[in-house]
């Protein structure tokens, strides 16, 4: 997992990010290790690294409702305990960021 969180801030961010959803929101099913990644993906989007991808990944997360291995609701609670760093992004300078926060906090069921 550390290789592809690293990657988004480099050359190969399409890859990466890639590698992520496989790992943390495969078809839409969430894993122990998707709760584990929630603050290192919340800190690379506020620090402006693929920052409307990462949201996106981030609420796709945060809506799934096809847990494995992972509490009911805990990767949700996970994102919910990023909020702090999150909330900024939607008055983002950025239009794409703004449409994509906006679009994450629906899919999230509001907790972007």
């Amino acid at each position: 997992m550390p290789d592809p969180l690293r990657g988004l801030a480099g050359a190969d961010a399409e890859e990466a990010l890639s590698q992520l959803y496989g790992s943390v929101l495969h078809q839409g099913t969430v894993y122990p290790a998707s709760a584990d990644a929630v603050p290192f993906l919340a800190g690379i989007a506020a620090a402006g690294h693929r920052t409307a991808d990462v949201l996106a990944l981030l609420g796709g997360m945060a809506g799934s409702e096809d847990e494995y291995g992972v509490a009911a609701g805990g990767v949700r609670t996970a994102v919910t305990e990023q909020l702090p760093s999150l909330l900024p992004l939607p008055a983002s300078p950025e239009p794409e960021v703004r449409r994509i926060a906006a679009h994450s906090r629906g899919r999230s069921g509001g907790c972007l």
